[in-house]
């Protein structure tokens, strides 16, 4: 019902406002909670959260952080989903995108075991940044830079060299300093 009224224009009653500030709380609360709690045993999660996605701007920012905190908790469980949705939602594209960010920001901060955890998906991570970053809205370009630039940090002697070259290639012959 908040998101028709959203969609449609008008404005929430105040039963949709507290409704939505639920919502929005329980996203946020899941989130936090899948950060360090493996939630793949919840049947109903991803699908409750992937609802949210239609909701109002609030509901959305909430869902893409509650995808990106529960994918960073689960990344076997998660990670392929986030990953297809993004090629698959183009609509949804910059939400998935930052859900992305979140579990590339969550593995760097757990050090080397959430780095290690991440490696055996970072090729495919990668390949799919790649893919974006010439998305025509600036948003989402922004988006993959950070999560380029925050999935290079994490293994610099690695993938820096692949963006210098990436930036050369991009160049196409111009003089880079």
């Amino acid at each position: 019902a908040a998101a028709a009224a959203a969609a449609s224009g008008g404005a929430l009653s105040a039963e949709q406002q507290q409704q939505q500030a639920v919502c929005v709380l329980n996203l946020l609360a899941l989130g936090a909670i899948g950060r360090s709690v493996d939630l793949s045993g919840e049947a109903a999660l991803q699908a409750a959260i992937v609802a949210a996605f239609d909701g109002t701007e609030e509901m959305k920012q909430a869902a893409s952080y509650a995808l990106g905190n529960v994918t960073a908790g689960a990344l076997d469980a998660y990670l392929p989903f986030v990953l297809e949705q993004i090629g698959a939602q183009p609509k949804r594209q910059y939400l998935l995108l930052h859900a992305l960010r979140e579990v590339i920001v969550r593995a760097a901060a757990r050090g080397a075991d959430g780095v290690a955890a991440l490696k055996p998906a970072r090729d495919d991570v990668l390949a799919l940044l790649h893919k974006h970053t010439a998305a025509p809205e600036e948003g989402t370009r922004n988006v993959v830079a950070e999560c380029l630039g925050k999935l290079a940090a994490t293994d610099a002697a690695a993938l820096v060299p692949q963006l210098v070259e990436r930036l050369k290639a991009a160049a196409g012959g111009a003089s880079l300093p």
